[in-house]
């Protein structure tokens, strides 16, 4: 709900009920301690280290998870100037991520997806655009026998590819443009699109 406009009925009906019913809303970010076996003590310590954290507005109290083996869960909730799916939210996952709690954590949640989801994609750049790149120049290489050829193809393609991401990035996360095409930016642009935006560029360009 959060990549809804502001003014979206759906997302208004949404907010109005998490503000009149905090205690039905799911938490922004979930915490859910590694050891099955954790005691009480140990789990009131955890909550008051979180709740220390800047941006963390409260921290909801401990409950069990049904099916989950004995596993406990402790939800975490941001302050208002901060949206659960924004870079901040991000930036503030992998902070929690890093602190040094007196006992193992698992942190998910949207923001948290949004971090992996980008690690991930991080992670395999090197690998799946060498092996793109690699590919072309080889087909292209057999196609025409030339070196210089294939050279050109992807360096224009990669500048192009390039140049589109950054304006769609002008006009869809910084809203430039927004008023003349009749939409609201969220402030971003989610991960997927990009690489998939980029995949189907690349492909249709060397077409």
């Amino acid at each position: 709900v959060d990549v809804l406009p502001a003014g979206a009925a759906e997302r208004q009906a949404y907010e109005a009920v998490g503000e009149a019913f905090p205690a039905f809303s799911d938490p922004d970010i979930w915490v859910i301690p590694a050891k099955t076996d954790a005691t009480d003590e140990q789990l009131v310590t955890l909550s008051k280290e979180f709740a220390e954290v800047d941006r963390i507005e409260s921290v909801d109290p401990v409950h069990e998870i049904g099916d989950a083996d004995g596993h406990v869960l402790i939800g975490l909730r941001l302050t208002d100037d901060i949206s659960p799916d924004s870079a901040e939210a991000v930036k503030l996952v992998r902070d929690l991520r890093e602190l040094d709690t007196n006992i193992d954590v698992w942190i998910g949640g949207q923001a948290a997806g949004q971090a992996d989801f980008s690690g991930a994609l991080i992670d395999g750049l090197p690998f799946a655009g060498g092996l793109v790149l690699l590919a072309t120049f080889i087909l292209l290489f057999l196609m025409t026998g030339s070196v210089l050829v294939p050279v050109k193809a992807l360096l224009t393609n990669v500048l192009s590819i390039a140049a589109s991401l950054g304006i769609t990035t002008w006009v869809f996360q910084h809203g430039h443009g927004s008023g003349l095409l009749g939409f609201e930016s969220v402030g971003g642009l989610e991960s997927y699109v990009v690489a998939v935006v980029v995949a189907f560029g690349f492909g249709l360009a060397m077409d």
